[in-house]
């Protein structure tokens, strides 16, 4: 896939957005300074603390909250990562929309970039239980934890101040593992916008799944080391650009978008299957209610077709129908101008071959 057309999903609402530390690189905060990153914060807290530089993040924010109080951690938390001023590009890639966003950051530079376009982003984490969430607008989930929902007694379960993986938690122990897989899995294009792939867990998830790497696009700058563009090239696109370039191209492919156009096929006698977010846990009784009473779970169907379950079997005929529909599609795509040359030599009374 290429960038315009992996632009063009953006606009169609039928991409993934997933943020890391770099997309927020540029705001200010109630401070009214930019963003420490985790190192220069967990230094700051050391600090404060009496702790020497280079002391672990979850280290110092523990030997800081049992000097000064979880109510002090909170407060420099919130007065850190806690947005007074977004970039014009930030609030011009929010104004875009996206099917989910995804990010590793504590911070409200999202939904409040969002905002100030108008929209609204409705923040989740993961103590969210799924099913109680809006079923309408986009869901920015945050992986790490949200600023917003901190205060002494919540700090230590909705926050991770560690520089382990969080995706550790999130496929092992949270609910919210299935709706992420799922979520990449049916996204037309993925954009990793200041996001390294510097989890271990992110890693093994793309270098899992090779169809995702046909459609990841990674924006991290023009300043990228040789051994860091071969380690993530191997996971999907770099695009030598920053987040003000990212702005500006999708800003063009909106110029030339038509928001009416189908990018569905016959989409009169097919509809977009959405897998539901609240799935259950799986179950033997499931397996008998499917092959005794054809009670199909549509979620572990989903789950099953993508290689997370062994649940139902892919028909050997609706892949064979699928793969020639695909054949046909790229094939009417090449030979379209073949087709109008060929009419006007019909109509010019020369002869031609018909397909």
């Amino acid at each position: 896939m290429d960038l315009k057309e992996a632009l063009e999903f953006v606009l169609a609402g039928r991409a993934v957005l997933f943020t890391g530390a770099g997309f927020s690189i540029g705001v200010l905060n109630l401070r009214g300074t930019p963003f420490k990153t985790g190192t220069a914060f967990a230094n700051h807290l050391s600090r404060l603390a009496g702790l020497p530089d280079g002391t672990q993040l979850d280290e110092a924010a523990e030997w800081f909250a049992e000097q000064h109080g979880k109510g002090c951690l909170v407060e420099e938390l919130q007065l850190e990562f806690t947005v007074k001023q977004v970039t014009p590009a930030q609030a011009s890639i929010l104004r875009r929309p996206w099917k989910r966003l995804y990010t590793t950051n504590y911070d409200n530079v999202a939904e409040t970039a969002a905002a100030q376009e108008g929209k609204r982003l409705s923040p989740a984490s993961l103590s969210d239980p799924i099913h109680e969430l809006p079923r309408t607008g986009t869901l920015c989930v945050h992986l790490n934890g949200y600023i917003d929902r901190f205060n002494a007694s919540t700090v230590d379960s909705e926050i991770k101040l560690t520089d382990t993986s969080y995706l550790t938690n999130i496929v092992k122990d949270s609910p919210w593992a299935v709706t992420f897989r799922q979520d990449l899995d049916a996204a037309r294009a993925v954009f990793f916008l200041g996001y390294s792939t510097a989890d271990i867990d992110i890693r093994r998830l793309l270098y899992e799944r090779p169809s995702l790497k046909d459609k990841s696009f990674f924006v991290l700058g023009s300043h990228l080391s040789p051994v860091a563009k071969q380690k993530i090239s191997r996971f999907g696109a770099i695009l030598d650009m920053d987040l003000d370039a990212f702005s500006s191209a999708l800003t063009q492919a909106e110029s030339s978008y038509c928001a009416d156009a189908d990018q569905s096929p016959i989409n009169y006698s097919v509809r977009q299957f959405t897998p539901p977010d609240d799935h259950g846990v799986f179950e033997d009784r499931f397996v008998f209610d499917l092959l005794l009473g054809g009670d199909i779970g549509q979620g572990f169907v989903w789950q099953s077709l993508h290689g997370h379950l062994h649940y139902f079997i892919e028909s050997p005929v609706a892949s064979a129908v699928l793969s020639s529909l695909k054949n046909d599609l790229e094939y009417y795509g090449s030979a379209k101008g073949r087709i109008g040359r060929a009419s006007t030599s019909a109509r010019s009374g020369r002869p031609h071959r018909r397909r």
